[in-house]
């Protein structure tokens, strides 16, 4: 029995992190997700301190989660470098 309360609150986490997260691959997508929604926006990100401050003066959001290692030849959503990681943005409230 317990096992399966774990399992449908986990499937109901999964589903509610998946419905309310955007992926961005461009500057106007990231920013414009950043300020219009709830939620998360996944996005490949150059892992620069510099990057991340900027995106927050214009966003309000940091990185939340790094997934891991971004796909080859990916470039950062918000700078336009390579990107290091894949990461998750959102704002606090």
């Amino acid at each position: 029995l317990l096992a399966d309360v774990e399992r449908t609150i986990y499937a109901r986490a999964l589903a509610y992190r998946d419905a309310n997260t955007t992926t961005a691959r461009t500057r106007e997508e990231l920013v414009a997700a950043l300020k219009s929604q709830r939620g998360f926006v996944l996005a490949a990100w150059c892992a620069r301190t510099e990057c991340e401050l900027d995106i927050k003066a214009e966003t309000s959001a940091v990185s939340r989660v790094l997934v891991g290692a971004a796909s080859e030849g990916a470039i950062c959503a918000f700078c336009g470098r390579p990107a290091e990681v894949t990461a998750y943005f959102a704002r606090s409230y």
